[in-house]
C-alpha cells in the first residue's frame, strides 16, 4: 500500500477472505451495494450509477423512522478490480461532508496486488 500522503491522513485496512472480482462487485453492483451500505437498520435505494471519473453514484438511504437520507458520491479515481477513491456525504445542495485542505475527504478501495491472487491473499 503506498505511504501516508498527509501528516493528518488516517488509513483503515481490512483484509477480505474473498476474490477480488467478488469484493470489487459488493462495492460497485447496486445490488450488492444496498445489502451492506450503511448503519445497521437502514435501506438504500441507488437512483443513478456512473462508474467512471467524474461520475457519480446518487441513492438515498432510508432510516428505519421513515427519513430519507439523499447522497450524491462523485468518483475520482476508477481502476477496475483495483481501486475505487470517491467523496462521500454531499447532495444536490451540500458538499461532502469533511474538507480536508480545500478538497474533500476521499474514501475507497484498493487492490494491492493490482490482481486476483485467489481467496484470501487481497
Amino acid at each position: 500500500m503506498p505511504e501516508f500522503s498527509a501528516p493528518n491522513e488516517i488509513r483503515i485496512v481490512r483484509t477480505y477472505d474473498a476474490p477480488v472480482q467478488a469484493v470489487w462487485d459488493a462495492w460497485t453492483d447496486p445490488a450488492q451495494v444496498a445489502q451492506w451500505w450503511g448503519p445497521r437498520g437502514f435501506t438504500l435505494t441507488t437512483h443513478s450509477k456512473d462508474l467512471r471519473i467524474g461520475g457519480t453514484w446518487r441513492y438515498t438511504m432510508h432510516g428505519p423512522d421513515g427519513t430519507d437520507f439523499p447522497n450524491k458520491t462523485t468518483y475520482h479515481v476508477v481502476e477496475p478490480l483495483r481501486k475505487l477513491v470517491y467523496d462521500h456525504g454531499a447532495t444536490d445542495d451540500t458538499p461532502a461532508t469533511v474538507p480536508r485542505h480545500g478538497a474533500v475527504r476521499r474514501t475507497g478501495w484498493q487492490n494491492p496486488y493490482g490482481h486476483d491472487h485467489g481467496p484470501g491473499r487481497c
